[in-house]
């Protein structure tokens, strides 16, 4: 392992108080995907039960501590993936950001790609790990994104 990366498998997963349906939806999709990468599971605990160093979802009261800032634009869909002190923070505006930094970091960070309904691609790894200085923020390039499939649309595959 890299002296100069935080292992993500070794952090506990953090939500604020009254997390969203989209905060608690992020941290579900990063606890399935550092799994199948990996092999290990995470803990996801509610803000103020954690223990050590931690991946920090949504909006939380450590994000505003440290005054992590996102852009945004009018659809609340900005994001932000912030390194700091070992810990982890991914937040973003409250309609999809946090998703998407989520989603920026295991397709950016950690290789992890979706092809199409049925594939996608993880990578095998002993460690997800992400630069200590990690610090990326954006916003979606488009407000509406869709892909169209002929046919009966499969709702087992509604998030791709």
């Amino acid at each position: 392992m890299d002296n100069c990366a935080v292992c993500l498998e070794k952090l506990q997963i953090v939500l604020p108080v009254n997390a969203t349906a989209v905060e608690q939806s992020a941290a579900e999709e990063l606890v399935i995907h550092i799994q199948k990468m990996t092999g290990k599971s995470m803990a996801t605990v509610t803000e103020g039960k954690q223990t050590g160093k931690a991946v920090y979802i949504g909006a939380t009261q450590y994000a505003a501590k440290l005054q992590v800032i996102y852009p945004d634009n009018a659809f609340g869909e900005g994001w932000v993936m912030k390194a700091v002190d070992g810990n982890l923070v991914l937040t973003g505006g409250k309609s999809r950001g946090t998703l998407y930094a989520v989603y920026h970091l295991l397709e950016d960070i950690l290789g992890i790609h979706w092809w199409n309904l049925w594939e996608e691609y993880v990578p095998s790894s002993e460690h997800a790990t992400v630069p200590v200085d990690l610090d990326k923020c954006g916003v979606p390039a488009m407000t509406y994104r869709d892909i169209y499939y002929s046919g009966k649309q499969e709702t087992t595959h509604y998030l791709f």
